[in-house]
């Protein structure tokens, strides 16, 4: 398994180019939440949805698992200073 953290760039986009679906999305972190993020890719459909998946403990950002519906306006969240990996399921 690719491990996001410490993979170089040309490594995590060879990798989710060609075995993930990339979304591209103009950077509005200021008020930006995980189920709006979740919502804004097309990843899921609601954010109740979302929100429930949390609670379930099902939902990684960059490979860490998250159980709240934080806010990701920090650069500390992205991989390589501008890509965020998004993962619902468990597996």
């Amino acid at each position: 398994m690719l491990c996001p953290q410490t993979t170089s760039e040309a490594e995590f986009l060879a990798y989710f180019n060609q075995n993930n679906e990339v979304v591209e999305m103009e950077r509005d972190f200021a008020t930006l939440t995980v189920s709006g993020l979740a919502v804004k890719s097309g990843l899921r459909k609601t954010r109740s949805d979302v929100r429930r998946i949390l609670k379930q403990g099902g939902l990684q950002i960059n490979g860490k698992a998250i159980d709240d519906d934080i806010n990701i306006s920090e650069e500390a969240h992205l991989l390589h200073g501008k890509y965020l990996l998004l993962k619902v399921g468990k597996k």
